[in-house]
């Protein structure tokens, strides 16, 4: 974070002196100018031309004892002191219950609150904080109350953060060590310490960051048997979806994987929406469980693209809580959604219905290569007619199991559904336990799982936005 001097005024633009005051025959007095001639016109006020020196985005407002600071990367947002509008919206601020505390020594304003509390805390472990203390800054002479952060009249301002969120960040920083503890049992609020490591990793408390991202992953995965509301197997999708955000967010790939791993077998068992693993899907580029979230999706739509949310009645009220948890702000963290939008996320967008059209089409595609075509295995030990025995009779029961009943009242793009089938039917066939070798028909049913494992890992390859140009020709 760079520190910037709001006293030069190197490049102000130059202010012409005012011009004298003329006055008129009835006493009255009107700033005018002479012209040349002698002839008197009035002439508007002029006024100093607000000048900002950073450009862009930023929210400095450089002259000024109440400047702006932005932190873009981070999403954190300050600004010392209140402007006009804030000054008068500040009658209504109420002081925190708990976090305002009158020995303290830094006033920080998050929404309607006021919070008082001690500069140390927030100034370790190397913090935005700690950069924003040691930013110079107008002092307005001696007066303790001219001073920024230093009294309830000229707060901290924090911006994009709420209060809610705000308070339980300080409510880490003044723990106790048996209070931080309990966060490592199996009593641990998950929805606390998803809060905690995404606000730490927001303002750069390390650390604490490190703590709440390991706790998170020792109380999700320690334990056998955790409360059924922070079940990753049996929660809201809204937790698991926010668990997955934050591991992200907070770069913990071991929870990340494993939130993944829950989502898509509860997406798999037809428990929960696969609507919301699509968004995260795509914005995130998770491959794994993309190609599960649109393959369900798609089998759920058939093929006129219709989705039926009714079929999970929970979605809508899901959202709602994804929305409340959910702090808005820039990168992982989306905003907060308002009731039309949450209404319309049950809905396709276009560029999911293009990917599941081309879906469709490459998984029926696929299904016509493979139907026709066993799964290789090499010989193993013990048989003596490999080529033109056992692989031969393999292919061929295999061709017309893919013809039966039980395999084609799977769609055409269901290719998991009609291998999965057939590996059924295929474990039962009399034919096949003959005409093969033990060892043979061991090999022939695992070639076949890992077919079923290739396919579904390799899902997401079929879904993509065929309208889309391709990045070169876009650049180009």
């Amino acid at each position: 974070m760079q520190a910037y001097d709001s006293d030069s005024d190197d490049d102000a633009p130059v202010i012409p002196e005012p011009p004298a005051p003329v006055t008129t025959g009835d006493g009255q007095t009107n700033t005018s100018t002479r012209m040349a001639n002698g002839q008197v016109v009035d002439e508007p006020p002029r006024k100093r031309q607000r000048t900002n020196e950073l450009g862009g985005n930023s929210e400095f407002q450089v002259g000024s004892p109440n400047w702006r600071m932005s932190q873009d990367n981070t999403g954190l947002k300050l600004a010392w002191g209140m402007d006009e509008a804030e000054e008068q919206g500040a009658q209504s601020l109420v002081k925190d219950e708990k976090y305002y505390i009158p020995e303290a020594d830094c006033v920080i304003r998050v929404e309607d609150t006021l919070f008082k509390v001690h500069r140390f805390l927030l100034a370790r472990d190397s913090s935005a904080f700690q950069d924003m203390f040691s930013m110079p800054h107008d002092r307005g002479g001696q007066d303790p109350d001219a001073l920024e952060g230093y009294s309830d009249k000229r707060p901290i301002v924090v911006f994009g953060e709420t209060a809610r969120n705000f308070r339980t960040l300080l409510s880490v920083m003044y723990a106790l060590p048996s209070e931080l503890h309990q966060y490592t049992t199996p009593l641990a609020s998950i929805p606390t310490l998803l809060t905690i490591a995404q606000t730490t990793n927001k303002y750069h408390f390390t650390s604490t960051e490190s703590w709440a991202i390991s706790a998170l992953w020792s109380v999700l995965t320690s334990y056998p048997s955790p409360p059924p509301h922070y079940d990753l197997q049996t929660c809201r999708p809204s937790l698991i979806r926010r668990v997955v955000e934050v591991a992200l967010l907070c770069q913990h790939e071991r929870l990340c994987g494993y939130a993944v791993q829950k989502w898509v077998q509860r997406i798999l068992a037809r428990e929960v929406s696969p609507l919301g693993a699509m968004e995260v899907a795509d914005r995130f580029g998770l491959s794994n469980l993309k190609g599960v979230s649109y393959y369900v999706m798609l089998m759920e739509c058939g093929e006129r693209m219709e989705w039926d949310a009714s079929k999970f009645k929970d979605d809508e009220d899901d959202e709602e809580e994804y929305a409340d948890d959910h702090v808005g702000s820039e990168g992982v963290n989306s905003p907060k959604r308002s009731g039309s939008q949450l209404k319309s996320s049950s809905s396709l967008t276009a560029e999911q219905k293009s990917c599941l059209l081309s879906g469709a089409f490459s998984l029926a595609n696929y299904w016509d290569r493979i139907r026709t075509r066993a799964p290789t295995f090499t010989r193993p030990e013990g048989c003596t007619y490999h080529a033109h025995g056992c692989l031969s009779t393999w292919n061929t029961i295999w061709q017309s199991t893919a013809k039966t009943e039980q395999t084609v009242k799977f769609r055409t793009m269901d290719v998991v559904g009609r291998l999965r089938s057939m590996e059924d039917q295929l474990a039962l066939d009399a034919d096949l336990q003959c005409a093969l070798t033990p060892g043979c028909r061991r090999a022939a049913m695992l070639s076949l799982k890992r077919l079923v494992k290739d396919v579904q890992d390799g899902l997401a390859g079929h879904f993509v936005d065929l309208t889309r140009e391709p990045r070169g020709e876009a650049e180009g």
